[in-house]
């Protein structure tokens, strides 16, 4: 299968989940389990309709089993809300 491209529209409106979400998505991530990042996807898109978008592409990613895509999605995200040191 082709592996998806990042859609810089799409991504310009993607509302990031809470830090721990994203935590718990990147070792979901690390050890491969697609299964799970579908469920977490779906559980996101429950708490916020905001997070639809991004739990879409994640839902999709998992799908396809992207998973260096889905490593690379979370990564970003999990940068962008890192929890400063104490």
């Amino acid at each position: 299968p082709e592996p998806l491209k990042p859609d810089d529209n799409e991504d310009a409106v993607l509302v990031a989940p809470p830090a721990q979400e994203i935590e718990t998505l990147w070792q979901l991530a690390r050890i491969g389990n697609m299964r799970k990042i579908r469920e977490h996807a779906d559980y996101l898109r429950s708490l916020d309709p905001a997070y639809a978008p991004g739990a879409n592409r994640l839902h999709a990613l998992a799908q396809g089993y992207h998973s260096k895509g889905l490593a690379a999605f979370v990564a970003r995200y999990r940068t962008e809300n890192a929890l400063p040191p104490l």
